[in-house]
């Protein structure tokens, strides 16, 4: 199950949804800010801030900055407006705690205040862009398109709760399951609540990258010689499979396959992309980050405007982020934030819009 998915199901057995969705999934309408605390302070002034911004040569530094930079890439898409709560990949999260952590190190506190950091800045700072790229020279690991998005600058999305799954969730109990007694126009309700929104969606399975039609969804002939990453106008085709059906079910030849029932995600690209769009395999598991626009009257098909391509790595088999011993042997793995309980720090100022 995709680490999303897990924590959407769980999210929809809390209490909390007694309230309004649209309260649950948005918030209360208010920003967070996040201004620098003591917690920030103590931070700029570590030894591992210090190795951010100049790297290093030391092979077990190397893994330990590669591992938290890893994680903070994975959630750079779903930089959040909801609130002041940060999702990290909870498989990807839990290898930071195992691996990273010691003793005398709280890694996943470090890395709070790495993400602390960047959202008080708005935007990556260079150098950690910098020594992310000669670490993974060899690491290898560290996705650097997205940490590549979020030091051109922070473009939030509206929640990270509004994902693919969630939005038929909402579809069906907001839309199909009222009954025709119902005066209110749920239709026009359902949209206005959550389409015209950024999103990050992950778990899409890629069907084809063209020219095609906005009106028709119709393939269009390419130039020849033209690469992909030449072309304005492209669309991403995705499906993503409804759950509860088995696409590998066995047929024992008496019968075909039933046609899966799918929502087609069509995604007009941006003209700037992060990935290389020729080497990207058609059936690979992408995630995109852009203006969810439109959807159509059964939710069969979405469009999302200005979109860009991310992969969606899968980390329910666990991640290898350093080996035992290694962040032991980093000189500057030393606890510089002593006193800062290793809880994400709440209490952020607010506004309103």
């Amino acid at each position: 199950m995709h680490p999303f998915l897990a924590l959407l199901a769980l999210l929809a057995c809390l209490p909390a949804f007694a309230q309004s969705p649209k309260d649950v999934i948005f918030g209360d309408g208010r920003r967070p800010i996040f201004r620098e605390e003591s917690l920030d302070r103590k931070f700029q002034r570590s030894r591992l801030a210090r190795a951010l911004n100049e790297g290093t040569a030391d092979q077990n530094c190397k893994a330990l900055l590669g591992g938290l930079l890893t994680a903070l890439a994975e959630t750079a898409p779903f930089f959040h407006n909801r609130d002041g709560n940060l999702y990290f990949d909870p498989n990807l999260f839990a290898a930071v705690q195992t691996q990273l952590n010691t003793p005398a190190f709280p890694a996943s506190d470090y890395l709070i205040s790495m993400a602390r950091h960047v959202l008080i800045q708005k935007r990556l700072p260079e150098e950690w862009l910098k020594t992310a790229e000669t670490i993974n020279a060899t690491y290898n690991i560290i996705d650097l398109a997205k940490l590549k998005l979020i030091s051109e600058g922070l473009n939030p999305i509206d929640s990270f709760l509004l994902t693919l799954p969630m939005l038929k969730q909402r579809f069906d109990e907001d839309v199909l399951s009222v009954t025709s007694a119902s005066k209110v126009d749920v239709v026009t309700e359902f949209r206005d609540t959550y389409i015209d929104r950024e999103v990050t969606f992950p778990g899409l399975r890629l069907d084809d990258i063209g020219l095609y039609s906005p009106q028709t969804k119709k393939k269009q002939k390419q130039p020849r010689n033209t690469s992909l990453n030449q072309l304005d106008d492209l669309v991403a085709v995705f499906s993503w499979v409804l759950p509860g059906q088995n696409p590998n079910a066995p047929s024992y030849g008496f019968a075909k396959k039933p046609k899966l029932k799918t929502i087609k995600v069509y995604a007009q690209l941006a003209p700037r992309q992060y990935l290389n769009l020729d080497r990207i395999p058609k059936g690979a598991q992408l995630m995109v980050k852009g203006r969810l626009w439109m959807a159509n009257a059964d939710l069969t098909e979405v469009e999302i405007k200005n979109a860009l391509l991310f992969q969606d790595k899968d980390w329910s088999q666990g991640a290898l982020l350093a080996l035992p011993g290694m962040v032991d042997n980093c000189p500057f793995a030393i606890n510089d934030l002593t006193g800062v309980a290793p809880v994400q720090p709440g209490g952020f100022n607010r506004v309103k819009n």
